[in-house]
């Protein structure tokens, strides 16, 4: 049976909840918010060509853009894909959450007409509403990581 000195304990624990407190903290402040906007200037009959735009504006970042990670990842691409839908009065914003549960991850959604679609900004195309459902969760929305 292993010993375990409580004193050592205690420290461990002490570091852990640290490294908690600095994690929470450098989340609040440093996160890059992107706001959450409903400035859409497209007109209601032009909606069945709104995933053609978006699709087209995601994949045209994606593919003049190289993942690197660390550097340009998905975060990068999603504040990018952001800024360009929003130049096109189309309203997005990042989303950071999980992708399959696991691993930190940051996606777009733009909102038109009181519909939500999500767009995985690094490959460049609109996630079906059964893969959001089944391989993303959503942790805060106006925030990429």
């Amino acid at each position: 049976m292993i010993e375990v000195n409580p004193k050592n304990f205690l420290v461990f624990l002490g570091v852990l909840l640290l490294d908690v407190v600095i994690l929470f903290l450098f989340i609040h402040f440093f996160v890059t918010a992107t706001s959450i906007q409903e400035n859409n200037i497209i007109p209601k009959n032009c909606q069945e060509n709104i995933t053609e735009t978006i699709e087209r504006i995601a994949l045209n970042l994606s593919n003049n853009n190289e993942f690197i990670f660390l550097k340009y990842d998905c975060t990068q691409f999603s504040k990018a894909l952001v800024d360009g839908l929003n130049k096109s009065n189309i309203s997005a914003y990042c989303v950071s959450g999980l992708y399959d549960k696991i691993s930190g991850h940051t996606w777009v959604e733009v909102l038109v007409d009181n519909q939500t679609y999500p767009v995985e900004a690094t490959e460049g195309w609109i996630i079906s509403g059964e893969d959001y459902k089944k391989h993303y969760t959503i942790l805060k929305k106006g925030f990429c990581f």
